[in-house]
């Protein structure tokens, strides 16, 4: 396994409480995080399509986060949000070879994709940092996804 797949709101950035026109917060240990995963993995940041993925890269980049992702894309191509499905397909396009992990922070879509047979780290937002060991886990087989 050599990819990670960041579903980016809300486990890494979230408006909550704001306006969407401001910038959003970024999880705590965001950069810290990132950079320990960007040098073992190949990265995908995605997103549902009510964002454009230009929107979320200048996000990313305000916030010195876009240069640990090699890919930035919402569900757009897929539908209105990101399902199990629409993961696969994004994975499929973006590193057709690869077998990944996705971190998210949506109960109900870690449950999707953990029925598709896909690995998932169930984060929330305040503890992003600590998904680093849960993939590395993941990765080298010490826990089952």
């Amino acid at each position: 396994m050599h990819l990670v797949v960041v579903d980016l709101i809300p486990a890494l950035l979230s408006w909550e409480g704001r306006d969407r026109s401001d910038e959003p917060s970024v999880a705590p240990e965001a950069a810290h995080a990132l950079g320990h995963l960007f040098d073992a993995f190949q990265m995908i940041a995605v997103a549902d399509a009510g964002t454009t993925s230009a929107v979320l890269r200048r996000h990313l980049e305000q916030q010195e986060l876009a240069g640990y992702f090699d890919v930035v894309v919402t569900s757009a191509e897929h539908g209105p949000v990101l399902t199990a499905r629409a993961i696969r397909r994004i994975v499929r396009t973006a590193a057709p070879r690869e077998r990944g992990v996705v971190v998210t922070a949506r109960a109900g879509l870690a449950a999707d994709l953990r029925r598709s047979r896909m690995a998932v780290v169930l984060t929330r937002h305040e503890e992003f940092g600590g998904v680093v060991d849960a993939v590395f886990d993941i990765a080298y087989g010490r826990v089952t996804p």
